[in-house]
């Protein structure tokens, strides 16, 4: 029986981890090590998850907000399974066997490095689909290092990813550099420049409902943690003219769509405007303070 070391990272989302939890303890045929990593939220609820599950779920609490990728790691290091799973808070599982039939799937492949299954947002009333393509690679001109990667797929979502443990200790893991977004891209392409494929598993899904960690969060702040994540995994891994040209565009289309939104804003509510605006100047200052176009 394949024995599967769970990492869920907490910030403030004790309730979903209640709720994941549940569905973790339900599945079939595997044997689990569930560790939860609390990232300094002052959670008050993660007494309830001790309580709840007693020795079943180790939970551990950072002194300061690390972040996703680091806070993934300190839980691998700890891990005894021979596959690790990072699973966010606001995951369900659908089924019971979910799990024993992703370690099945990668124990057929050994070239797979990280797997992921359907991911389903019943409140967007939307499937989460596997990449094709790392994040603006459509807009590389010079960056052609990244064609001719193993496997179909470039990335998947990093809400649920079960890599084989070698694999995550071979590539160490996620890069710290990133502390919200961006992280599942990069290391999905630092598996694949390992030798070994990302792949989707079609065949079993899990429900997530999406920004659970960030629900206190003002759309500037939560849209500035995206786009530093972005265009950090674009200096990381694309050529650096590259980097220039995506930052350009993407000042353009920014100062445009504020201008636009001038000439229009009459016809548009406030509310659904402020939040557009939020989107676009989070980006122009990342643009900005990374110092991306010189």
């Amino acid at each position: 029986m394949p024995l599967i070391t769970v990492i869920i990272v907490n910030y403030k989302t004790s309730a979903h981890v209640m709720e994941c939890i549940p569905s973790l303890l339900a599945q079939q045929g595997v044997e689990l090590q569930i560790i939860v990593l609390d990232n300094d939220s002052q959670d008050a609820g993660l007494d309830n998850i001790s309580s709840t599950f007693g020795e079943r779920v180790t939970v551990i609490k950072n002194t300061q907000n690390y972040g996703f990728g680091r806070a993934n790691n300190i839980g691998a290091s700890l891990a005894v399974g021979q596959y690790i799973l990072c699973i966010n808070p606001d995951i369900k599982i659908d089924a019971s066997d979910v799990l024993s039939k992703m370690a099945g799937y990668l124990d057929g492949d050994q070239g797979i490095g990280v797997a992921g299954p359907a991911v389903l947002e019943p409140r967007k009333n939307r499937v989460i689909k596997p990449k094709l393509r790392y994040p603006q690679q459509h807009r590389t001109k010079y960056s052609q290092h990244l064609d001719g990667l193993p496997g179909q797929y470039a990335w998947i979502l990093g809400a649920f990813m079960l890599f084989p443990k070698h694999v995550y200790q071979a590539i160490a893991g996620f890069d710290e550099d990133y502390f919200l977004y961006g992280e599942d891209a990069d290391i999905c392409l630092r598996v694949r420049q390992a030798g070994y494929t990302v792949a989707h598993y079609a065949d079993v899904s899990v429900s997530h409902w999406s920004g659970a960690s960030e629900a206190g969060a003002s759309d500037y702040e939560k849209w500035k943690r995206k786009k530093t994540g972005y265009f950090t995994f674009f200096t990381k891994h694309y050529d650096a003219r590259d980097v220039k040209r995506i930052a350009a565009y993407r000042r353009f289309v920014c100062r445009y769509t504020l201008l636009c939104r001038r000439f229009t804003s009459i016809f548009i509510k406030q509310h659904q405007n402020t939040h557009a605006d939020a989107k676009v100047r989070a980006e122009l200052d990342v643009i900005k303070s990374m110092d991306l176009i010189t």
